[in-house]
């Protein structure tokens, strides 16, 4: 583990076959196409871009069952929280924009843009799709992490974050078939969050969300609830309908543990 991304891209690092290239130079030399389409004045240049986008953010998610539905409720609820009182507190919706998100010049998610990152990257081989799901191999997806800068792993990562954390809508925690659906994505990202985002920096959007999805971790779920309470405290003061609201999560968090 420690020395897999000089190993990899060892050009005497060939494997068993006689192919010429290493592992990392195979991807390399296909990514390097996608970014040439990208760059180009071709009907192909949408399609590359937004299989640039789709690459670094499938990264920091967990290697299966990664659905387009993140990416459409993320889009939405991004509509719907634009421009919403956040009571100055800082929002992990800030790292997202129309690009990131797919959507159109209305305001609308556009499937069709998705689906052309996804053909490009399935054309290379970098994703594959069963159903309506797409999976990477752990191998590219740890590939994909080491060629990024290391200034800018922070950000990626982050912004994968967020579009996790907008895909969540509070008051939609019946809908357990999607949330169970991205409950495998937030906790790999966080894994990769707690190597290369700051712990100090605090979303107020981010971990309500996260809180009420591991409600059923109690303790991680606990742990966020008081975050979130301290943050508006501070903020907003201990009598502030937030902070309330808050305060009222935590104590059902606490109820469903017998305390």
């Amino acid at each position: 583990m420690k020395h897999r991304a000089k190993l990899m891209q060892d050009k005497e690092f060939t494997g068993a076959s006689l192919y010429k290239y290493s592992t990392h130079g195979t991807w390399e030399i296909s990514i390097e196409e996608i970014k040439h389409r990208a760059e180009g004045d071709s009907d192909q240049r949408l399609a590359a871009e937004s299989a640039l986008i789709l690459h670094n953010i499938f990264a920091f998610l967990h290697h299966d069952n990664i659905s387009g539905e993140i990416f459409e409720k993320a889009a939405v609820n991004f509509m719907e929280m634009k421009g919403k009182r956040t009571n100055d507190l800082p929002q992990s919706i800030s790292w997202l924009d129309s690009k990131t998100l797919f959507l159109n010049e209305d305001g609308n998610w556009d499937a069709f843009q998705f689906q052309a990152g996804i053909r490009v990257l399935m054309s290379f081989s970098l994703i594959r799709k069963h159903e309506m799901l797409y999976s990477v191999h752990p191998l590219i997806q740890a590939w994909s992490r080491d060629r990024i800068p290391v200034t800018n792993v922070s950000d990626h990562c982050q912004r994968s974050r967020s579009i996790l954390a907008c895909s969540l809508k509070l008051n939609e925690k019946d809908n357990y078939q999607f949330w169970n659906l991205v409950a495998p994505h937030i906790k790999r990202n966080g894994e990769h969050a707690s190597q290369w985002i700051s712990n100090k920096q605090y979303y107020d959007d981010e971990n309500e969300r996260f809180a009420l999805e591991q409600y059923d971790e109690f303790k991680t779920g606990q742990i966020l609830h008081v975050k979130v309470m301290e943050a508006r405290k501070g903020q907003l003061g201990p009598l502030h309908p937030s902070t309330l609201h808050a305060m009222a999560k935590l104590a059902l968090a606490y109820k469903a543990q017998n305390k």
